[in-house]
């Protein structure tokens, strides 16, 4: 289970570096944006089942990087609730705190996104 969530990861990463600012239009980007940020959230679920904390936390730094280009929009904020939540709930079940600083970001974004 721990290895698919950090394949589940890396495959966010991956389609997270294909984002090209310079060469592709505002509508591909945020696709490429959401489904980085889904199997982000897909990771973090699975290293949540697998009781791994650190991975939990790694992926949702990862999937914080790729949703803050999503953070202008109105429409993209509000199709952000959802997985914002998610990994709260997922972060909450391993009881990550290593990170507060992240935490304070990550649940204002939520806020703002609500």
């Amino acid at each position: 289970m721990r290895w698919y969530a950090v394949a589940e990861g890396l495959y966010g990463e991956a389609l997270y570096k294909l984002l090209d600012t310079q060469k592709q239009e505002k509508e591909s980007q945020d696709k490429l944006l959401h489904m980085a940020v889904s199997h982000f959230v897909d990771s973090c679920a699975l290293g949540a089942k697998s009781q791994i904390s650190y991975l939990v936390l790694e992926s949702a730094k990862s999937m914080w990087n790729a949703l803050i280009p999503l953070l202008d929009q109105p429409h993209n904020r509000k199709l952000l609730i959802k997985p914002l939540s998610s990994v709260h709930g997922n972060l909450k079940q391993v009881h990550e705190s290593g990170d507060p600083d992240f935490l304070v970001l990550l649940y204002s974004a939520l806020f703002a996104c609500i």
